[in-house]
């Protein structure tokens, strides 16, 4: 079976047309991009506006709960125009669709991140490498720490290759708590929080505009209710079970 009738038949009514016809716009968007070192808001705004963004979504939150076949394949027409925001996207389905098959947060976190991607078209995506640790697929402490201050939990770390950083409404932070015997696990940072900035590290030629910037976190206070599952401990290497890198 080829791309087209699988699309025709994972998709919405109408949506593969509406994908043939962005794919040549984000081809001659491309090169400016790649030269300026800026994600394509652009294309970000049609995907959006089209319906892409919230595929990934469970249907009973009002997306299409699309597989990863469909996933690939969409992807990589995409990346036919625009390999950049193509990589976004990518990141894009695979954390909307964890996050909702997730058991770390809770259904009124969940349909919070999931009312902000039908509405306003927010990106999310996971953050776990880091410059010391790299990727914490086979082990290892995050040095991004969470702390208890009284009532308030603040972060502070970074995180390295973070795809879509500028566009990112949401993160999920990979990091460990400041305890003797650290509890590790995800965090939930919006991206507008005090505390939280961008260092322009990223100028990959061919692939500039995915914005895979450094995202620094610096005593960023978050609502105890984004924390997530703090469980796995420092003596199984803080492990995550599912490794998806940004």
């Amino acid at each position: 079976m080829g791309d087209k009738p699988f699309l025709e038949h994972c998709l919405p009514e109408g949506m593969n047309e509406v994908l043939k016809k962005l794919i040549p716009l984000f081809e001659e968007r491309a090169a400016r991009y790649d030269r300026s070192g800026n994600i394509s808001l652009e294309n970000l705004q049609d995907l959006q506006d089209a319906g892409f963004l919230s595929l990934a979504l469970p249907r009973s939150a009002g997306g299409q709960d699309i597989s990863l076949s469909a996933i690939v394949r969409i992807v990589g027409q995409i990346a036919q125009g625009d390999p950049s925001t193509a990589l976004i996207l990518a990141m894009q389905y695979l954390q909307t669709a964890a996050f909702a098959h997730s058991s770390e947060w809770s259904e009124e976190v969940k349909q919070e991140l999931f009312e902000s991607v039908l509405q306003e078209g927010a990106l999310i995506n996971a953050l776990r490498v880091e410059p010391e640790l790299g990727t914490p697929a086979r082990g290892g402490l995050p040095a991004t720490t969470v702390s208890q201050r009284g009532q308030t939990w603040c972060i502070s770390g970074r995180k390295i290759f973070s795809t879509g950083s500028t566009a990112l409404q949401w993160e999920i932070v990979w990091a460990k708590t400041d305890e003797t015997d650290p509890k590790v696990g995800p965090v939930l940072v919006p991206l507008d929080l005090r505390g939280v900035r961008i260092e322009k590290s990223w100028h990959q030629m061919g692939m500039r505009a995915t914005g895979s910037h450094t995202i620094i976190f610096d005593n960023v206070e978050i609502p105890e209710r984004y924390l997530g599952l703090l469980s796995a401990s420092a003596s199984n290497g803080g492990r995550p079970n599912v490794a998806i890198a940004s």
